[in-house]
Order: structure tokens, then C-alpha cells, then sequence
């Protein structure tokens, strides 16, 4: 493949050397698999966020709810302090 139309789909000058697009093409690459990782971390938490929200309204639109609510996260974080 051409140099400068390499150079154009990193969006880099076609000046640099090929040694140098490479370099600059691997770091692109490393930045957006770092990227990728941190975006399945978020949408892991998310996930986990959004079933505690549901857990809490049910328990607390049930019967003693404030105390479901209370034994269901003293259970979450009971092993989390010891």
C-alpha cells in the first residue's frame, strides 16, 4: 500500500517515514484498545448499577421495605468491611 494513503487514514503527514507511521499507527492502536477495555468496565458497572436500582425500588414498594432494604445491603457490604 501506498505510503501517503497510509499516512491519510491515520491521519498523519505523508512526510513522516514509513519507521515513523508505524510507530504512530501502533500507539493508535494501543490508545483504542485501552479505550475499548475502560468502555467494557463502564458498561459492566452500569449494568450492576441499574440492577441495585431495581433491587432497591422492589424492596422498598414491598411490605417492610426500608428493612428488606437494609438486609439486602448489609449483606452487599457486610463481606466488603471484612
Amino acid at each position: 500500500m501506498n505510503r501517503n494513503i497510509i499516512a491519510k487514514m491515520i491521519n498523519e503527514k505523508d512526510s513522516k517515514s514509513e519507521e515513523e507511521l508505524l510507530r504512530s499507527l501502533q500507539k493508535k492502536l494501543e490508545v483504542a484498545e485501552s479505550a475499548g477495555n475502560y468502555k467494557a468496565q463502564a458498561d459492566y458497572w452500569k449494568e450492576q448499577h441499574q440492577n441495585l436500582r431495581k433491587q432497591c425500588f422492589r424492596a422498598l414498594s414491598g411490605k417492610n421495605g426500608l428493612k428488606r432494604l437494609s438486609e439486602m445491603l448489609e449483606e452487599d457490604i457486610y463481606p466488603l468491611t471484612n
